[in-house]
């Protein structure tokens, strides 16, 4: 359900789940969730991408990039378990927040821990837990927002 403002100034609910999908485009909510996802995952999938190119600028030693995106891989698996239910425990903006603000921190000192071998990995299984944590609070917001099809 979402609110809108109706002609007399009141707050209204609409609800999503029997707009069409043109009708949806055209909300705002649609719009706030999509830009939201888009904006939150934006780093993840940048480091994701990159982590390994960029690391072989700093490091020489290629088995511990793959090591370090190994266990990568395993905090993403392990993030849509724990922040699933985390999101279904306390709801979906906590849960949001808090990979946000991890995530903002990350973005601003990543090139100060590249520097050091053992944050750089902590970095990586940290970027990799947020992505996957995304991944499992969004959908069941969706849900909420437009229902069971």
């Amino acid at each position: 359900m979402a609110i809108s403002e109706s002609n007399s100034g009141y707050l209204v609910r609409t609800d999503l789940s029997k707009m069409s999908l043109k009708e949806s485009v055209q909300d705002s909510l649609f719009w706030h969730a999509w830009i939201m996802l888009v904006l939150s995952l934006s780093f993840c999938f940048f480091i994701k991408v990159g982590y390994k190119a960029y690391g072989s600028t700093i490091y020489e030693n290629d088995h511990f990039l793959t090591i370090a995106g190994i266990y990568g891989f395993l905090s993403t698996a392990l993030a849509k378990f724990i922040c699933g239910f985390l999101s279904n425990k306390f709801g979906f903006k906590p849960i949001f927040i808090s990979l946000l603000l991890i995530e903002i921190f990350l973005a601003f000192t990543m090139n100060q821990a590249a520097g050091n071998p053992s944050l750089y990995f902590l970095y990586i299984i940290l970027v990799n837990f947020i992505e996957g944590g995304y991944v499992a609070i969004f959908p069941p917001l969706a849900v909420k927002i437009y229902g069971i099809t």
